[in-house]
């Protein structure tokens, strides 16, 4: 059976004679039925994408940002022993020793208003695992909004009664009597005492894979705001010849719907590498400032590129019709995905990867001079050079 044809789209080609097509009406059907399978899919998916954009112009953007680099202060021997809170810590050994590190990280709420995010998520993590997580802090905190405790009062009322109701009948001419005897009691009890007020978390940290990384979350309360600067503190066990190294941080914020209206619950994540380097170690210094220039410059270079980081192995149906559109270029072949992050995480002794020679080649330059920045910064903990010595000496002197 054939499908009647929308005289808009088909031009009106007179028959000549009974049973006969024009050509250009069989070319005209055939390709009407091979295309609108994508111009339906293009329509759907602009209207989804409209659809989200509506829903994301309605909840919150949140950025981040932190430092280039940090100092790990080396703590003596009495900082060593009790933490801020007087509290006992473990003796380092001999051959370890305890360094402090200071990360500043920023929240800016771009649009949308603070009420709508939930809860700010930071982790600071040793990738390598060569630092181990002693002590941090802001703690977990608990936070009210009354002022003082709430009184209460509880009253009881009990009564008792009892009754007695008999009636007498005698013969009639002797007449009718009637007899009705009560008793009641009633007692109040009345109590009044204080409680303690409920109490909501406003921030908790803890530490997270074995003991490599810790977290900090911030929760929203009338009393304090989610935006700002804020200062989180690590107490790292390095070893002693530890001279620097790199952690990540990872940043993270959740609306208050839990993402009912959007496709995540998170309304803005960044991630960054910060290089760490020794207080009065000029060499460690100069070489955190290297990792850093060349993770900067990495991560640039792949956005200008036209491979992309891919957080779902799986297209989405945008893709498949920009590709089917050749719209957008898709990596090249052996290159995985989440290559970046693979480049990125993984660990300071490996310089070469699988996939390097199919990148582009100022991707390539980027990706060795990284690699080569991160493994010198790892070298300078094999070998504590005199100045490194001094260097420390000075910072632990009482």
């Amino acid at each position: 059976m054939r499908t009647p044809m929308t005289p808009v789209l088909l031009p009106q080609v007179s028959a000549v004679g009974d049973g006969f097509v024009h050509p250009a009406y069989r070319v005209w059907r055939v390709a009407w039925r091979q295309l609108w399978p994508a111009i339906a899919t293009i329509g759907l998916c602009v209207g989804m994408q409209a659809s989200a954009a509506a829903a994301d112009r309605s909840a919150a953007c949140v950025q981040f940002d932190t430092e280039s680099l940090a100092i790990a202060v080396p703590l003596t021997a009495c900082e060593s022993t009790c933490d801020e809170r007087g509290n006992g810590r473990i003796a380092s050994p001999v051959n370890e020793r305890l360094v402090e590190v200071v990360i500043g990280v920023s929240t800016m709420l771009r649009y949308g208003h603070e009420q709508q995010v939930r809860q700010l998520l930071f982790v600071i993590e040793s990738p390598a695992r060569t630092m181990s997580v002693v002590d941090f802090s802001p703690r977990t905190e608990l936070t009210t909004s009354y002022a003082g405790n709430i009184d209460r009062t509880e009253q009881q009322d009990r009564s008792t009664s009892a009754g007695l109701n008999a009636t007498l009948t005698p013969p009639v001419d002797f007449g009718t009597a009637q007899a009705n005897a009560s008793s009641g009691l009633k007692k109040s009890e009345s109590v009044h005492f204080q409680s303690l007020p409920p109490m909501e978390l406003l921030a908790a940290s803890g530490t997270a894979s074995r003991g490599s990384a810790v977290y900090f979350k911030f929760r929203s309360s009338p009393q304090s705001t989610l935006e700002g600067h804020r200062q989180l503190r690590v107490i790292f066990r390095v070893p002693s010849s530890w001279r620097g190294d790199y952690v990540y941080v990872r940043c993270a914020a959740f609306d208050q719907d839990g993402g009912k209206d959007r496709i995540s619950p998170i309304c803005g994540s960044s991630d960054f590498m910060v290089p760490l380097f020794l207080a009065g170690d000029d060499a460690a210094r100069a070489a955190a400032i290297e990792l850093g220039e060349a993770e900067y410059r990495l991560r640039q270079t792949a956005r200008s590129t036209s491979i992309r980081i891919e957080d779902n192995d799986d297209p989405s149906w945008t893709d498949k019709v920009n590709r089917f559109l050749h719209v957008t270029k898709k990596p090249a072949p052996g290159v995985p995905r989440q290559w970046l992050s693979t480049v990125l995480t993984s660990q300071p002794e490996q310089r070469d990867f699988a996939f390097q020679e199919r990148l582009p080649a100022s991707v390539q330059q980027a990706v060795l001079k990284f690699a080569e920045s991160r493994w010198q910064l790892a070298q300078l903990n094999q070998t504590q050079t005199l100045d490194a010595w001094k260097a420390v000496a000075k910072h632990e002197q009482p």
